[in-house]
């Protein structure tokens, strides 16, 4: 609900607590994100990650990470071990806020048979944003000259968190969180009930199955041979209440495809510049920002937000002024603006 539709009067003394202690803060969050950080983000959906694909287990000063739908965090810890052990970021890449890649080594691991050597398994992390859920391609690659045992774990959990809380503003109480349920070694389901008695859900589904799976963990073990390689998808989907997101009936190769053509033609679509090649590379980086940055209001028109993470909403100046900024390069950007800021002009003074 927007201000222009609350009263203060309205409003309860926790409320009016959390109010002025959002709107007076010197600081938009105290959650901080560097510059390692990654973006995925669609359907309402936007996932932050660190340079591994991980999410790791919060700490105090941690980074606020995880996957956001609606103001509240649906994965709190998503983290990936090859035989115990973390694994090392070699490069990633954020294609315009709908897919993105990571790719991994492994360290020095114990496994049977003997130890395998660091950057013998090669591991790449394929995410993309599909209809109410986000899916992710593990493809596992064997560069050694033998076979060898490996044990890849999934650690998941859900803490179903207010935005506000995770950034530092806001201490209401934490929602009731329920058992989760895993269906055989394919599904699970990270399950709450919030504060106003909506059910809150994450589902993450697997194929093939896991080896074993329960409600805070997907294990897989298998061989690898010479040269071999082995590709698991994940797709990941939050549901809030009987709707919510939903995935499922998606090819994540052939998303991965039209999202890589999505961008594709986006660049495109904007003014070309032709020239010093740290300027070309400069440009596209800010294009693939902005993009990312471009949110559908209801399914309607496109504004730009205030920003990623944290203002993942329309602001009226820095919605107008950024259109502005960026006509030489995509003029409709203005236009869809102005047409959003008027649909969604005040009324009334209250």
């Amino acid at each position: 609900m927007s201000s222009s539709e609350i009263h203060s009067s309205d409003l309860t003394e926790p409320q009016h607590r959390s109010r002025e202690r959002s709107l007076t803060s010197h600081h938009a969050s105290r959650a901080h994100h560097d510059a390692d950080s990654i973006v995925l983000a669609g359907s309402e959906m936007l996932l932050v990650s660190d340079a591994r694909g991980d999410i790791p287990v919060e700490t105090a000063g941690s980074q606020g990470l995880g996957l956001f739908y609606r103001d509240t965090r649906f994965l709190s810890v998503y983290r990936l071990t090859l035989n115990r052990a973390p694994l090392v970021p070699l490069a990633s890449h954020e294609g315009g806020g709908a897919w993105t890649f990571h790719v991994l080594g492994n360290c020095e691991l114990e496994a049977p048979g003997g130890r395998i050597a660091p950057h013998t398994i090669s591991v790449r992390r394929d995410r993309m944003v599909g209809e109410g859920a986000i899916h992710e391609v593990l493809t596992l690659t064997n560069y050694g000259g033998k076979a060898v045992c490996l044990s890849l774990a999934l650690v998941f959990a859900a803490d179903f968190t207010d935005i506000f809380v995770v950034r530092g503003m806001a201490d209401p109480p934490a929602p009731a969180l329920l058992p989760a349920e895993a269906v055989e070694t394919r599904r699970v389901e990270l399950r709450s009930i919030s504060r106003d008695g909506i059910q809150q859900a994450t589902r993450l589904a697997f194929s093939p199955a896991a080896t074993r799976l329960d409600g805070q963990q997907a294990l897989f073990e298998f061989e690898l041979g010479p040269a071999g390689r082995r590709e698991l998808a994940i797709e990941i989907s939050p549901r809030l209440g009987a709707g919510g997101a939903r995935g499922g009936g998606c090819d994540p190769h052939e998303l991965l495809c039209r999202c890589q053509r999505e961008g594709r033609e986006w660049l495109e679509s904007c003014t070309q510049v032709r020239g010093d090649a740290v300027l070309e590379r400069t440009l596209r980086r800010s294009l693939l920002d902005l993009k990312l940055l471009r949110t559908p209001l209801r399914g309607g028109p496109h504004y730009i937000a205030g920003g990623i993470p944290w203002f993942a909403t329309l602001f009226g100046r820095d919605s107008a002024v950024a259109a502005l900024e960026v006509c030489a390069f995509r003029a409709a950007i203005a236009g869809e603006a102005a047409r959003v800021l008027a649909r969604c002009q005040a009324q009334r003074f209250d």
